[in-house]
């Protein structure tokens, strides 16, 4: 749905999904995206509200993102490395690069890290 040109149409259906599951980090990522590439189009009516709103919905999705699972296992470094690159993303869509680029290091950064918790669980998995 959210694929095509109309963006808003789409978000009921997300907004009946986040009212069933809105701890589900992906339904927020995508009414926060929703909301921006609406804001961003060049016709639209309230710019500041829907970046505002998309924003909003991003911060939470980082926050389930990053947060330890209920387990008590702390969040996983592809999953923080995640996070961070589509905060890093949005802020780049925004035009906010000042913002963005220190965004795109702290993810390369992470990378080794990545790395080393896949091979791990690769170990974990073949024994």
């Amino acid at each position: 749905m959210a694929i095509s040109s109309h963006f808003t149409s789409a978000l009921p259906y997300y907004f009946r999904a986040l009212a069933l599951e809105p701890d589900n980090w992906s339904i927020n990522l995508c009414i926060a995206l929703t909301y921006i590439h609406q804001a961003m189009k060049r016709q639209t009516e309230n710019r500041h509200y829907g970046i505002q709103q998309g924003l909003g919905f991003l911060q939470r999705y980082y926050d389930l993102r990053v947060t330890p699972t209920p387990g008590g296992e702390g969040p996983k470094a592809g999953h923080i490395q995640e996070a961070e690159y589509n905060r890093a993303r949005t802020w780049h869509l925004l035009g906010l690069t000042h913002l963005a680029i220190p965004g795109y290091e702290k993810v390369l950064a992470m990378s080794a890290g990545v790395l080393a918790e896949a091979e791990e669980g690769g170990r974990r998995e073949g024994e």
